[in-house]
């Protein structure tokens, strides 16, 4: 959900408010970046540029691009109880010895590289003032990257759930 929702604090108050006693509610979204166990991402990288650009837009445009991180206290905050929150390493590409995460980080680099254009035209053009050449020149160098398989990142993926008392 990311950066559709305006007021996440007011959302999950809403939830909570129409929930019966008893019931559940689950979020995930992602705190998202290319992040690195190894050192192999630096701010040097085009894909370093692109998310900091994204998200300095989507702040100016009065949304979060990384909610994940603050769930669980807006969760917290609106009187659930029982509350469970999980963080995911989600890899970018096949890098990952392990064949499962393999799998999932190419799903991952997949959905990323089809998503970078229609992630970034709005920001970019309408809150930075780029020209569209320019924004494709920039998603051409992080679609390099990302395919080129040189760096290990991920994103984190946080899954919170809890009840209603």
């Amino acid at each position: 959900m990311a950066s559709s929702i305006t007021d996440w604090p007011k959302l999950v108050k809403n939830i909570y408010d129409n929930l019966n006693p008893g019931g559940w509610v689950e979020f995930q979204d992602f705190d998202f970046g290319f992040f690195s166990d190894d050192g192999t991402v630096t701010e040097e990288h085009h894909a370093h540029k692109w998310s900091k650009l994204l998200f300095e837009g989507c702040e100016k445009f009065g949304r979060d691009p990384c909610p994940g991180p603050k769930i669980e206290g807006w969760v917290r905050s609106a009187g659930f109880v029982d509350v469970v929150s999980e963080v995911y390493k989600v890899p970018f590409g096949p890098w990952p010895k392990d064949p499962h995460y393999r799998d999932i980080g190419m799903t991952n680099l997949i959905q990323m590289l089809d998503g970078l254009e229609g992630f970034s035209l709005r920001v970019f053009c309408g809150i930075h003032g780029w020209t569209r050449e320019e924004v494709l020149v920039l998603l051409a160098h992080v679609r390099q990257e990302l395919k080129a398989g040189t760096y290990h990142s991920y994103d984190k993926f946080h899954v919170v759930y809890a009840q209603k008392p």
